[in-house]
């Protein structure tokens, strides 16, 4: 058939242009892509294809779930609807008959519309995602899909030891924000409508962003395309004198969103949360430590350490919980902190371990989070690792433009990786340690554990800090 050819087209196009492999590699930011402002509130990121005629373009709002937690759902409606003129079905063909895609998505701060195709059917692709997006169609029926799907995943939830634990760990560093009590229940799914879902995707797509484009297309061509297209958020004007814009109260808070992360909480002393399933035969075990923001140095220091305690087999963690004693099936431990220094840094730790083995494993994680062993040979190798890792990262030409973009928004003028080399070939084990004992080791360190209680030292449990049992319903939304 002719969307057989066309799909075998695609994959064709594809395979020529699979990497070649690793090299070393520095992006220019004036050479290797063009940045042309769309209006004042997005900046198109254009970068050519070197391969082939398949272009790629992602429009990218500062608006996600955080936000709103039906977004989601709502997204997920849009993406089951056709036009007011084409069904789904209809849609989809026409779009194949190309070897179109176009696709929304969504994560906690951002979402994305992303459509690829050949760029000879660059203006038809584009016309039909306008279509789609302000002309959608509105088939309420696909809402009871939405509310199985989600029926389903509860149910399969609350038989999963991993799911609770997860919930129990989320509710330890989000508290009232964790996303398994922010999701909207079944009773709220019901009172759902059409309308109300496409007016959540166009309250989305009305915030500013970025735009990513990869192809061959004049990029003037490209930004008259999205211009005559996509209703974009713009400021009302500009203030020439100061060089900013001039923003509205109501634009304000629009601008505003790019800062908002989700909150993680503080802790003034040690807690043990616990959450009892006598069907478990594994404990699922969590740790959190908060920490504070990490400049970019520390944020470096914070990748080796990483690196040092778990980045693979010959990790501390690794080597530690599961060769030398054999107390997990499963062990990690990490620093997790925001690029953008949005909000706190904190580290993670988890561990999977038979029920009988849950105190002893506590206590050999909580030791390794709080006094960081020294190995200076591990150190080494996993210095040397990060090393050849930054080194020969390589960034695929469809992902230089939205690189760029995330350098450019930690404030980097031109491609870091170089930079960074210089900096972690001087850090020592005692700078790590350093960084270790003031980010880490001497802050107050919750533990969540999802297991069975009746095969658990509830007394030795509680030499780790405030036990607080807490039920399935303080951490899932249902």
């Amino acid at each position: 058939s002719k969307n057989t050819v066309k799909k075998a087209e695609f994959a064709e196009e594809v395979e020529r242009c699979a990497s070649s492999g690793f090299r070393k590699q520095k992006i220019d930011f004036e050479k290797d892509l063009t940045i042309v402002p769309v209006n004042n509130s997005f900046d198109l990121y254009y970068a050519n294809n070197p391969c082939n005629d398949i272009f790629t373009m992602d429009i990218v709002f500062n608006y996600g779930i955080y936000n709103n937690e039906d977004l989601e759902n709502a997204v997920s409606y849009f993406n089951m609807q056709g036009t007011k003129k084409m069904g789904l079905e209809e849609f989809n063909l026409t779009l194949q008959a190309m070897g179109a895609e176009i696709d929304m998505s969504t994560s906690d701060s951002k979402t994305w519309i992303s459509i690829r195709g050949f760029e000879k059917d660059f203006n038809k692709i584009i016309a039909l995602c306008k279509e789609k997006l302000y002309e959608t169609g509105n088939d309420e029926q696909k809402i009871s899909l939405l509310i199985e799907d989600h029926a389903n995943m509860l149910a399969i939830m609350k038989e999963s030891a991993e799911s609770w634990s997860s919930a129990l760990s989320a509710y330890a560093i989000y508290g009232s924000n964790s996303r398994y009590l922010k999701d909207p229940s079944i009773a709220k799914m019901k009172e759902y409508s059409g309308q109300m879902l496409l007016d959540m995707v166009r309250e989305a797509t009305s915030y500013d962003g970025y735009i990513t484009f990869v192809g061959n297309i004049n990029a003037n061509a490209v930004k008259a395309a999205i211009k005559d297209n996509f209703q974009l958020f713009s400021l009302a004007k500009d203030n020439k004198t100061k060089g900013l814009p001039f923003a509205s109260k109501e634009e304000s808070e629009k601008l505003k969103n790019k800062d908002i992360l989700r909150p993680v909480l503080s802790y003034q002393s040690p807690e043990v949360l616990v959450l009892h399933n006598s069907k478990f035969i594994q404990s699922n075990i969590w740790f959190y430590i908060p920490s504070s923001k990490l400049d970019e140095s520390e944020r470096l220091k914070a990748l080796l350490f990483n690196e040092y305690y778990d980045g693979g087999m010959n990790s501390i963690v690794f080597q530690n919980i599961r060769e030398l004693r054999s107390l997990g099936y499963t062990a990690s431990g990490y620093m997790s902190y925001d690029k953008l220094n949005r909000r706190k840094a904190f580290t993670i730790g988890y561990l999977g371990t038979q029920s009988d083995k849950t105190i002893d494993g506590i206590k050999a994680m909580s030791d390794l989070l709080k006094n960081m062993e020294q190995k200076k040979e591990k150190f080494d190798v996993a210095k040397e690792s990060l090393i050849l890792q930054l080194e020969a990262s390589y960034i695929h030409f469809r992902n230089i433009p939205s690189q760029v973009q995330s350098w450019k928004a930690q404030g980097y003028e031109n491609d870091p990786r170089s930079a960074q080399v210089s900096q972690i070939v001087n850090f020592t084990m005692s700078d790590i340690n350093y960084f270790f004992n003031s980010y880490i080791g001497k802050r107050p360190m919750v533990i969540t554990v999802a297991g069975n209680m009746n095969r658990i030292n509830k007394k030795q449990l509680a030499k780790f800090g405030k036990v607080t049992f807490m039920k399935y319903s303080d951490v899932v939304k249902e």
